[in-house]
């Protein structure tokens, strides 16, 4: 009807009847470029630049940066933490932690702490004015480095970063259930509007 009308249809009713030939014709595409997709990722964060990337994006992503940064902020000074206990030299400590903490940007920074370590310097020297690491982190490493108490303070804040990760995790997963819910009525609102809106041009080209 629409088209012995000569009504010209509206372009979210284009865009749909455009998507549905696409799928109908080309679905076989989408699995493949799928397949692409991973593999690329894959193959990009194999090599180090592309690892270290991925990393720094990973720390630098609204709201989940946050939860990134505590999460390796908690294994770095839980781990130290145990290994000092255990008696294990600092510097050999720290470049342990290095590569057990799970993220690029944070090994380079552990590591390149950890040759400052062993010339002579303190961690919190090296790591007072990196972004990854929050003030008080380092004026508290620095409390503990001076009072000989760096183990002590390792497992605070330890205990408190914890619960600070929990409590972003409850507020992600508040906030994933309204962002589903409003991509949801987007995308029916879409399909309606693309519907009904011929009808009224159809309609109003009568009237």
């Amino acid at each position: 009807m629409l088209v012995e009308s000569g009504v010209e249809l509206p372009l979210p009713t284009r865009m749909l009847l455009g998507t549905s030939s696409f799928l109908q014709s080309y679905w076989w595409t989408l699995p493949l470029m799928l397949i692409a997709v991973v593999y690329g990722y894959k193959a990009y964060v194999a090599t180090p630049g592309g690892r270290f990337q991925v990393d720094l994006v990973k720390l630098k992503l609204p709201i989940f940066g946050k939860f990134f940064g505590n999460l390796y902020l908690v294994r770095f000074t839980r781990s130290l933490s145990t290994l000092m206990t255990g008696g294990v030299p600092l510097a050999q400590a720290l470049e342990i932690v290095a590569n057990v903490v799970g993220n690029s940007v944070w090994k380079k920074m552990l590591l390149d702490t950890t040759t400052a370590v062993r010339e002579g310097y303190t961690i919190s020297s090296q790591v007072l004015y990196n972004k990854n690491f929050p003030v008080v982190v380092a004026n508290m490493i620095n409390i503990g480095e001076q009072t000989g108490r760096l183990e002590e303070i390792l497992k605070t804040l330890t205990n408190f970063y914890t619960k600070e990760t929990d409590t972003l995790i409850d507020g992600l997963l508040k906030l994933i259930e309204p962002a589903l819910m409003l991509v949801m009525g987007v995308g029916v609102g879409g399909m309606v509007a693309a519907i009904l809106l011929p009808m009224f041009s159809l309609i109003n080209a009568g009237g």
